[in-house]
């Protein structure tokens, strides 16, 4: 979740798409777009400019993303673990 945490909070733009289970983010100053991917119970961060991915989290049932206000919320359920984790992340200011 650091990872995902920082490139965020240095985004300009963040959008959810619980459907898809997955977020769009973009970097104004970068000119850079990129995704966090949920797919065959592996979480990726896609990086648009260097054509590649970089698994964040492996063996994941579910991920849940909310946003209110100013915070995304994360929600993480593991095929093997009881308890689901979860994550809140302050989005950047984009006014």
């Amino acid at each position: 979740m650091t990872i995902l945490s920082k490139n965020i909070e240095e985004s300009t733009t963040v959008q959810v798409d619980n459907d898809a289970q997955n977020i769009v983010y973009f970097h104004q100053n970068k000119g850079e777009e990129n995704r966090i991917i949920f797919r065959d119970h592996i979480v990726y961060s896609t990086f648009e400019k260097a054509g590649g991915h970089v698994v964040l989290l492996t063996n994941v049932k579910t991920i849940n993303f909310k946003v209110e206000e100013d915070k995304l919320y994360v929600q993480i359920q593991f095929l093997r673990a009881q308890q689901n984790r979860e994550a809140t992340i302050i989005l950047p200011n984009t006014s």
